[in-house]
């Protein structure tokens, strides 16, 4: 079995448990015949466990309930356990039994996954960008990027419509008309518009949409948001120099064709 399974006395004396129970803690079955539980936890945790044994005998069952126990060697390890009392036929209660899973990959795991994500709030958090999930036309959350960018409180950002952030309605309503298709078809929205702080001031904006699932719009989208005001600035100086600089070689040549004419 890839459980165990025990079975006590009222008073926690072991009378029965499998091979995986056993193994589990670093002992074989017939080590543990009348011996209390207290050989599976440490002071601390046999605390708690006999908590939780007078409230299975006042509740009669429990379940999915995690129950940190000690091996032999000392290992600390947590197990995901389930239990009930075994009554007679009076309905009187003569035996505890639980099962139990040996959980510590699960916790690994979960520890892992809490500190990546952990981790991602940081980056997102520190981003030179803003970036907010959008649902319903209401942002339910943004980094500190999208709330720098705007020049709004998170709580104002929270209760007000996206609507805000346009110069417009009209041009609201087009990012809408020109990127909502485009994420129902699941590919990813880009576009460069003027938006507006909270300060009324405009400024342009690199503005990256996807959807969390094209198929279910209600599960709301990802925008990313990027000032883009200097570099477009640049741009247009860089193509102003450009067509100066073709208009001169174009008087250039006039020049030297006239010249050869003369």
């Amino acid at each position: 079995a890839n459980f165990g399974v025990a079975i006590t006395e009222l008073d926690a004396t072991i009378q029965y448990v499998n091979d995986y129970f056993a193994n589990v803690h670093g002992y074989e079955p017939e080590e543990l015949t009348g011996k209390n539980l207290a050989i599976f936890h440490n002071e601390e945790q046999y605390q708690k466990l006999r908590n939780i044994i007078r409230e299975l005998k006042e509740q009669g069952s429990f379940s999915d309930k995690v129950v940190w126990h000690t091996r032999k060697d000392g290992h600390v390890f947590p197990m995901m356990m389930n239990g009930f009392v075994i009554r007679d036929e009076q309905d009187e209660p003569l035996f505890i039994a639980a099962s139990a899973r040996d959980i510590s990959d699960l916790e690994r795991i979960q520890k892992e996954l809490h500190q990546t994500m952990i981790q991602q709030t940081i980056i997102l958090e520190n981003v030179a960008v803003g970036i907010g999930f959008l649902r319903d036309g209401k942002q339910v959350w943004v980094n500190r990027g999208f709330e720098e960018l705007f020049g709004f409180s998170n709580e104002e950002i929270m209760r007000t419509s996206t609507e805000v952030f346009y110069p417009s309605h009209e041009s609201y309503k087009q990012i809408e008309k020109d990127g909502y298709p485009i994420l129902a078809r699941g590919e990813t929205f880009h576009t460069e518009c003027l938006m507006k702080r909270k300060d009324d001031s405009l400024f342009w904006c690199h503005v990256i949409g996807k959807a969390i699932l094209p198929d279910e719009p209600d599960q709301g989208s990802i925008w990313i948001l990027e000032d883009i005001t200097e570099r477009r600035r640049a741009r247009e100086e860089l193509k102003k120099a450009k067509d100066a600089a073709e208009a001169a070689n174009r008087e250039m040549l006039e020049v030297n064709r006239q010249l050869e004419q003369a």
